[in-house]
């Protein structure tokens, strides 16, 4: 059976324990917010505010009010069903516990899975393991980076078969097994202008150019 029951702060509002509100005889029409909860514009002494549904019909009918620590919890958790014998008063703690074992639930569950749409079930497959994971193809641009730090490895750990050195005013040419303990020995060219110069295929500010031997 149907109850309606004024609401304590506005007299013209009335809300039934069946989850619907009417203004001046009238049942209106609620809008919901972005995680689908319906709200009511109230006002009380010329003030306007927002007060979601559910907690207004457990406010109303049950002649409290509830503070920010009150939560009043959809029994079957369907946030639109606002009925009266749905909503149920907890503290934070209880209703995240309830959430908490629900999400588990319904990872395993068939019944679950199956009111759940095919992006919704590819997102938690892509978050719960790599394999889910789109592939990607390299592009030129990170093929580049990809080689410029192939380089610089070859440079500082010295894992190249050779390298050719040239003196570009001098046309001198030097090889050498390994550019980084070169470059410290000889004082000719530190390893970042050397890694400059191989990055970017042209000869330093003093005329060395290095050629990979391959």
């Amino acid at each position: 059976m149907e109850v309606w029951k004024q609401v304590i702060c506005d007299e013209n509002i009335y809300v039934s324990n069946t989850g619907l509100v009417k203004k001046n005889e009238v049942i209106i029409n609620l809008k919901k917010d972005s995680c689908g909860y319906y709200f009511v514009n109230l006002k009380s002494e010329s003030k306007k505010y927002r007060i979601y549904l559910h907690r207004l019909t457990y406010e109303t009918f049950f002649n409290c009010k509830l503070t920010k620590k009150d939560i009043i919890h959809h029994i079957d958790c369907n946030s639109e069903n606002n009925n009266l014998d749905n909503l149920k008063l907890m503290t934070l703690s209880e209703h995240s516990k309830i959430h908490h074992t629900i999400r588990a639930g319904w990872k395993h569950s068939e019944e679950s899975k199956a009111k759940i749409s095919i992006s919704q079930m590819k997102r938690i497959q892509m978050k719960g393991s790599n394999k889910g994971k789109k592939y990607r193809p390299k592009t030129e641009k990170s093929k580049a980076k990809i080689l410029c730090e192939q380089t610089k490895e070859k440079i500082y750990k010295g894992n190249s078969k050779n390298w050719k050195i040239i003196n570009c005013n001098t046309k001198e040419i030097i090889i050498v097994k390994n550019l980084k303990k070169f470059c410290k020995e000889s004082n000719l060219i530190n390893c970042n202008t050397a890694y400059k110069s191989i990055q970017k295929k042209r000869p330093t500010r003093n005329g060395w150019l290095i050629e990979e031997i391959i």
